[in-house]
């Protein structure tokens, strides 16, 4: 009828039957659960010092020999060997070389992943693939098309179409003061190889449904390139802000619409058109039928130019004319319109209004080679963050044309003092790019005519988008 204390209870030894004797099944359990030391310290012996050291380097023994089986496993026998140094005459436990067994083991990580994937490279890549903090581009080196970009790029740029740059040119994506540096570094094909290029973002504001465009400066790094050199992985950081949406408010507009009002309406004249013979055969390979009243006006300028490239950039620039607008639809929203025509020998065509655009990322088709769809899409292009304070506000707009959905041109325009600025940039054979700047200066009275008739277009929301001198 004697009960033993609460505390041996609670170690696993149990009460006394009502004849006072032991149950031999629970007495063999309260001894496998009491630990040896506790055991004997219950029975009055003494563990020396000694004992616990000899009980220690037993277990350590035995974690070294699963581990040997572990290595064994994983290694020759010979390196296996080498890892685990044989005990000599005069020592008994076996030693471990650390720094070889570290070295055995990065090894054979990598020709596990190499040869055998699985749910470790899977992981790996599915980790870059979501990163929000590091971009990631894999590109093609001989025409820098980006194959696969990451979350974080997505994120950068947001717009859908666009979206990440997959399958754009990232030249093309690039400055084009930027894209040299840009090329040069992917072609060295060397892991480590650096450069600090602006690329386009593109994302649509969600409260005014416009598309935004800003050039971002990010350093890219080549952190690997294929076996066969033909393609690359990029990498770079991207902060809170680089992955954030891009936003505009109402000083914004304030500042942009008295720009606009100021410097973005009138007729203007080329001064300043570096590569504009080569600018006009591009557009003319993507031409519809050109109008009869002009066609015959180029074949003039050419015939007057005697084939000479130089002669005819310069007839070009005092033939022709453009007629810039920048102004609003009927709920506030900008629209940027152009014309154009030609001026020769007292001749004079008429103006041509071939692009009436918002800059809500709508695509609008353009006439092309038959087959092959042309789209335009305009969005405004926000300031870079390194304008002074101070600084005169500039109304700036990017059109991209897409050839079957691939980016193909872009086409940068910047209104200040009575001046545009073209910033042109084509995508050639290859993955090479070219770039050409035009300047329009201010000459000439406006005309009612023709404004009112940009007002017009604009109140009645159209878009529309002709290569100039194209069939409508």
């Amino acid at each position: 009828g004697q009960f033993v204390s609460a505390r041996d209870e609670g170690r696993g030894v149990s009460r006394m039957s009502a004849a006072g004797r032991w149950d031999a099944s629970m007495w063999a359990a309260s001894i496998a659960s009491v630990s040896p030391d506790a055991f004997a310290a219950r029975e009055g012996q003494f563990v020396s010092a000694a004992e616990r050291k000899r009980r220690q380097r037993d277990v350590q023994e035995r974690r070294k020999e699963r581990l040997r089986e572990l290595v064994r496993c994983l290694l020759p026998d010979r390196r296996a060997r080498e890892v685990f140094k044989e005990p000599s005459k005069s020592k008994r436990r076996t030693r471990i070389c650390t720094m070889g067994l570290v070295e055995d083991t990065v090894r054979c990580v990598k020709h596990v992943q190499s040869t055998k994937p699985g749910e470790t490279l899977f992981d790996y890549r599915a980790g870059l693939l979501s990163s929000t903090t590091m971009g990631t581009l894999q590109l093609q080196r001989k025409d820098l098309r980006v194959d696969e970009s990451n979350l974080g790029m997505a994120l950068f740029a947001s717009f859908e179409r666009l979206k990440g740059y997959r399958g754009q040119s990232l030249r093309i994506m690039t400055h084009a003061e930027d894209a040299d540096a840009l090329a040069a570094m992917v072609q060295t094909g060397q892991v480590g190889a650096r450069a600090t290029v602006r690329l386009l973002r593109l994302c649509s504001e969600q409260d005014t449904g416009f598309l935004l465009a800003k050039y971002v400066p990010i350093e890219l790094a080549v952190t690997h390139v294929s076996r066969d050199n033909s393609a690359v992985l990029l990498t770079c950081l991207l902060s809170a802000h680089d992955t954030a949406p891009l936003t505009t408010s109402p000083e914004f507009f304030f500042q942009f619409f008295q720009n606009a009002d100021a410097h973005s309406k009138g007729p203007t004249r080329v001064v300043s058109s570096e590569g504009v013979m080569e600018t006009m055969q591009w557009l003319q390979q993507r031409m519809a039928v050109v109008e009869e009243s002009t066609g015959s006006m180029v074949r003039q300028l050419w015939n007057a130019s005697m084939g000479f490239a130089d002669v005819m950039t310069h007839l070009l620039e005092d033939a022709v004319r453009m007629y810039n607008w920048v102004g609003r639809d009927s709920f506030g929203r900008p629209v940027f319109q152009m014309a154009c025509c030609l001026q020769h020998e007292g001749l004079k065509s008429e103006w041509h209004h071939f692009s009436c655009q918002g800059t809500t990322g709508k695509p609008i088709d353009v006439p092309s080679v038959p087959g092959v769809r042309t789209t335009s899409i305009k969005a405004l292009l926000l300031p870079v963050d390194s304008v002074k304070e101070g600084e005169p506000h500039r109304t700036a707009s990017i059109t991209m044309m897409l050839k079957g959905g691939l980016v193909e041109s872009t086409n940068k325009f910047v209104y200040f003092d009575g001046h545009v600025k073209v910033l042109i940039q084509m995508l050639k054979e290859g993955g090479k790019a070219t770039m050409r700047e035009l300047y329009l200066v201010r000459e000439g009275e406006r005309e009612a005519k023709m404004e009112n008739i940009m007002e017009s277009c604009a109140h009645a929301g159209l878009d529309f988008f002709h290569l100039p001198f194209s069939a409508k």
